[in-house]
This record gives C-alpha cells, structure tokens and sequence, in this order.
C-alpha cells in the first residue's frame, strides 16, 4: 500500500527534497501521458509535483519553478535514481505478490 501521509527527504546536492504522494501529483502525471506520451520531461514533471506535495504535507513553502527545480537536477547524474529510490521507500509493498 502507498503511504499516502508520509513524506521522505532526497538530497540532491546541496538541496533537500521531501517528497510524498498525492492526488494532485498523480492527476497531473495522467493529464501531461494522455497529452503527450514521448515528452522526455514526463518524469521530471512527476518528481517536481511529488516535492511540491511532500512541501505541502510538512507545511512548508515550495519556492521552485520548475526550470529551477529542474536546474538543480540537471546538475546530478544520480538525482533521477535518487527519487525513484525514495517513491520504492513509500511503496513498501507495491512489488510483492499476494
């Protein structure tokens, strides 16, 4: 089961993420496949609306575009697996057979 009120920090770099799940964040994703299924920013979109939920379920402000969220990414080869690492985290379950 995904832990919907449960947030996770990513550190890319110098910067610190949290990040959680949200109706939003999924809606979103769903809305920008249907529209365009081969834009290469689709996974970086997802991340961006999962950090801005994981700010929003800690209380905190989220003061990213997301060129500037984007930009601070771009700079870590390793950011991508880092964030598929964490969404594992709140996913404890997902993989294993019933």
């Amino acid at each position: 089961m995904i832990k919907t009120l449960e947030s996770i920090r990513v550190k890319i770099g110098e910067k610190e993420f949290s990040i959680a799940f949200s109706n939003r964040a999924m809606f979103a994703h769903l809305r920008r496949i249907s529209e365009n299924p081969d834009d290469p920013e689709l996974v970086v979109n997802y991340y961006y609306d999962l950090c801005k939920a994981g700010a929003r379920l800690e209380g905190k402000e989220f003061n990213y575009s997301f060129d500037e969220f984007y930009d601070v990414i771009d700079r870590y080869q390793d950011a991508l697996n880092k964030f598929a690492d964490a969404i594992n985290k709140l996913m404890p379950d997902e993989g294993k057979k019933k």
